[in-house]
């Protein structure tokens, strides 16, 4: 149908280049978790979510950002919420949508972006060059600036800022509001929940595949948010965000990528099943207590 249709073209545009990664690959700051369709059923912020790990500390926490879950509201009316300042009108971000990054601080707003320091240069930027030379180490020196304390490296070009720091960003004209992802909240595990999960194949593993490419690129449709992202219904982001990962680990993902990530539907459908066989299970012990009363009473007449 027209949904369909829709949806399969914004998978297909999706910028983003992934490989699964091999067992001798520990997950690391930059790895992508991919959501096996039933895993998580218990907790519908997991379900079907597509995770980009940002901190790896030294005492074994690890912490991620959940990449595709829009919570459906703005950054004004998540900030309204909770009773704060609003957002200078002219930084871009008032009506800029807001994803679910997990269930731990979830008052905690972040932002997803490149680091601006490292970033290639996009087409028609050369056009644009300023021929004045303090000009050119006043640019420089903000954006080697952009990685302050107030950010976490996730890779050599990702960071996850806070969002003062952001603001500071954009009011310098560094960086655009498209090129940032604004979450609240983060997953975290300690590294021995996580590696359980990846042997139990709670999750798929994956890694940036970038070969012959600046490394950002494989990674935009997790870390950019554009305007064609947040008009979609956020149910549709889910899911699109979701089949566009696995379809990227390779063809033997395709059919797994069939598979609803819908917690509700799948959710459903594992009570049936799970209703199915009880129902078989009680039919056997009754079977088997019918077999044991015969039995006993031919025993009896004996």
């Amino acid at each position: 149908n027209g949904e369909e249709r829709i949806e399969q073209s914004f998978i297909d545009g999706l910028q983003l280049r992934l490989r699964l990664a091999r067992p001798d690959e520990s997950p690391r700051a930059g790895s992508v978790l991919i959501a096996h369709p039933v895993s998580c059923l218990s907790q519908p912020s997991l379900h079907g979510a597509v995770i980009l790990l940002t901190k790896m500390e030294k005492n074994g926490f690890v912490q991620g950002v959940v990449t595709n879950r829009l919570t459906g509201m703005t950054l004004s009316d998540v900030l309204t919420e909770r009773g704060k300042t609003l957002i200078p009108d002219d930084s871009g971000l008032r009506d800029h949508g807001v994803f679910t990054g997990g269930d731990v601080s979830t008052s905690e707003l972040g932002a997803l972006h490149y680091d601006v320091s490292k970033r290639p240069m996009k087409a028609g930027d050369e056009d644009d060059a300023v021929d004045d030379d303090d000009e050119d180490a006043d640019k420089s020196n903000q954006r080697q600036n952009s990685n302050s304390n107030s950010n976490s490296n996730i890779s050599s070009s990702v960071v996850l800022s806070e969002m003062d720091h952001l603001l500071t960003l954009l009011s310098r004209g560094v960086i655009d509001p498209a090129e940032a992802k604004l979450v609240v909240g983060y997953a975290g595990w300690t590294i021995d929940q996580l590696n359980s999960e990846l042997q139990r194949n709670v999750w798929f593993h994956a890694l940036p595949a970038g070969v012959g490419l600046v490394e950002e690129q494989p990674l935009d449709a997790l870390v950019t948010c554009s305007q064609s992202m947040t008009s979609q219904p956020p149910e549709r982001i889910q899911r699109a965000l979701w089949q566009a990962a696995l379809n990227r680990l390779g063809s033997e993902f395709s059919n797994i990528s069939e598979l609803t990530s819908d917690h509700k539907r799948i959710w459903e459908y594992m009570e049936s099943v799970w209703k199915e066989q009880n129902e078989e299970l009680s039919r056997r012990l009754e079977e088997v207590m019918e077999e044991e009363e015969a039995g006993s009473g031919d025993s009896d007449r004996d």
